[in-house]
């Protein structure tokens, strides 16, 4: 009984020394409000035209406050195009 309860008490004191925290300074891990976000449209289906009409929207709606970037995939079939949305201060919303 006397050898569990020894073995017992070492077992512990390994986890108690083990959850030690060491943490990283709060200046050492890069934080950026920067996003690129990717939104596939399938559109080699009846769909074709209404693709068209979504990326307009999205390039219509783009908030020029986001910091960040929109590519929009269609993938129409053999037509397979990529487009990037963004803001610029001079030219307003662009879809390149």
């Amino acid at each position: 009984m006397k050898r569990k309860t020894y073995i017992l008490i070492s077992l512990l004191s390994v986890l108690f020394v083990s959850c030690e925290k060491d943490g990283l300074p709060d200046d050492a891990i890069p934080i950026s409000d920067r996003r690129t976000v990717l939104v596939y449209l399938g559109t080699d289906n009846n769909f074709r035209a209404e693709a068209a009409r979504k990326i307009e929207i999205f390039g219509e709606n783009w908030d020029k406050n986001t910091d960040g970037n929109l590519l929009v995939y269609s993938d129409a079939g053999g037509a397979a195009t990529l487009i990037h949305i963004y803001h610029n201060p001079q030219k307003g919303n662009v879809a390149d």
